[in-house]
């Protein structure tokens, strides 16, 4: 699954305001993606397939990992990570396990 927070290529109609509205990403007549409201007051993320996902799923499991933020979490926490901004993970049986607290 793809998910962007800027438009690589295509064009697409408007979107409502509600956390859950998309639109079709089109270039040159055909389907690439959908632009998707995450968040309310905030721009749309645009989301493309993965292997074996088909868009309506893809745009399911974006949603479901934005977790309150514009971006989904596994997106989000790599992005802090890159900019040196992500907190230091505590010595808990869960930091231990593989897992973040999250």
């Amino acid at each position: 699954i793809g998910c962007a927070k800027s438009i690589l290529c295509g064009r697409h109609g408007s979107l409502g305001e509600e956390p859950g509205s998309y639109a079709s990403l089109l270039d040159n007549g055909e389907v690439i993606g959908a632009a998707l409201r995450t968040k309310r007051g905030v721009k749309p993320v645009y989301v493309s397939i993965g292997h074996k996902v088909d868009l309506e799923a893809a745009i399911y499991w974006v949603l479901a990992c934005c977790r309150g933020y514009r971006l989904p979490e596994p997106t989000r926490l790599a992005h802090l990570a890159a900019a040196g901004q992500l907190p230091a993970l505590e010595k808990t049986e869960q930091a231990q396990q593989g897992r973040l607290p999250l």
